[in-house]
């Protein structure tokens, strides 16, 4: 639970008291989703944190360290590094996700669906 403070209505004094509502954070992500920036943020953003996951998770469970990784894609550490942490302003592209597929022996399935 988050604590939100909220100005109270009911008070007409100057000094406007303030209460603390516990609300969830689903509740706060259903408010802010409302906003169509907000949410179109959030879903990018989303896809780049699942992309890190999958890429480390498929990393780690054969064994290989960010830099073996790297060398067999013919790239850096550091670029592995910003994929995994999600940082940067890119999401990571195909090519590199292919690459990363292939070495690892494993295949890249994508599909859209209705938001």
């Amino acid at each position: 639970m988050v604590a939100v403070a909220e100005k109270n209505s009911k008070s007409k004094s100057s000094n406007k008291s303030l209460l603390k509502k516990n609300i969830s954070l689903r509740e706060i992500m259903a408010v802010e989703l409302e906003d169509k920036d907000f949410a179109k943020s959030y879903r990018r953003e989303k896809l780049i944190s699942q992309i890190s996951s999958m890429v480390y998770e498929a990393r780690t469970s054969m064994g290989l360290t960010q830099r073996d990784l790297a060398k067999k894609i013919n790239s850096s550490q550091s670029a592995i590094a910003r994929l995994e942490n999600g940082s940067g302003d890119r999401i990571t592209s195909l090519d590199l996700l292919y690459r990363i597929a292939e070495v690892l022996e494993l295949k890249i399935e994508l599909n859209f669906v209705q938001i």
